[in-house]
């Protein structure tokens, strides 16, 4: 029953999801929903991640989802829609060897509206303490701490927007069928925009500089100190304009005194 309501609440993002995969699963996809961890781990077994909280199998069709905490049942929506989009890329491009950060960043995005301030935090964090993963180096993601992971996935994003935002969304699918058809990633760059992946991802770090970079304001502890140092300047200007108000307010003809 869960699952079904599940489903129903997500039925317009299943709809772009096949508008913009250009398809429509003629194969049934199984999903499971786990109530412990023992359950969960059941079914994936111990070569994920304990920070995953679903498991998608494409080629089986089956995606395995755990809902234990309050937390997790208020993700379940945007869970599903990830997983579904894995399913999705390999039911599109079978046997294709697609690269983590594009597997990952397009799935982030179909399922999410746009990054959270908590993940543009995290960008600027990583940008500030010079901490950025390059993109291929996402493709260890399962190895990854659960912060790390967390950015990790953050930065999928970030890289697909800045593509979508360069090419478009169309020519995403363009990059992987070129992969699908045995070019290398950065030969599968420069068919589609004329540029290679190096030059891309140069340009993808440079876009970050501009967008998060300001973000590690919001940071708790720098935001703290951000706010008392306005607090010291607004009280240094209280000061200075109650202290020239006594001085305007002093006779304009009195005459000094000398010794």
């Amino acid at each position: 029953m869960l699952i079904r309501k599940l489903v129903k609440q997500v039925d317009t993002k299943i709809t772009s999801m096949e508008e913009f995969f250009e398809m429509v699963p003629k194969s049934m996809i199984n999903i499971h929903l786990t109530r412990s961890q023992e359950e969960f781990q059941s079914f994936s077994g111990d070569k994920f991640p304990e920070w995953a909280q679903a498991i998608a199998f494409p080629k089986r069709k089956i995606i395995i989802i755990r809902s234990v905490s309050g937390e997790d049942f208020n993700r379940l929506p945007q869970v599903l829609l990830h997983e579904l989009s894995h399913i999705f890329l390999e039911m599109r491009f079978p046997n294709t060897k697609i690269p983590t950060w594009l597997h990952e960043g397009i799935s982030q995005k179909l399922s999410n509206d746009n990054l959270s301030m908590d993940e543009q935090v995290q960008i600027a964090n990583a940008l500030y303490s010079e901490n950025l993963t390059e993109l291929n180096a996402l493709d260890s993601l399962f190895g990854f701490s659960r912060v790390k992971a967390n950015l990790a996935y953050a930065l999928a994003r970030s890289a697909v927007d800045y593509f979508c935002g360069l090419y478009g969304d169309k020519n995403l699918l363009h990059i992987i069928d070129n992969i699908s058809h045995k070019s290398s990633l950065d030969m599968a760059f420069k068919t589609t925009t004329d540029r290679d992946f190096i030059d891309f991802e140069v340009g993808w770090f440079a876009y970050l500089e501009e967008e998060y970079r300001w973000m590690i304001l919001l940071n708790a502890s720098n935001f703290i100190w951000f706010f008392l140092l306005l607090l010291f300047f607004a009280a240094f200007v209280r000061i200075k304009l109650k202290n020239q108000k006594t001085i305007d307010s002093w006779p304009k003809d009195d005459d000094p005194l000398t010794e």
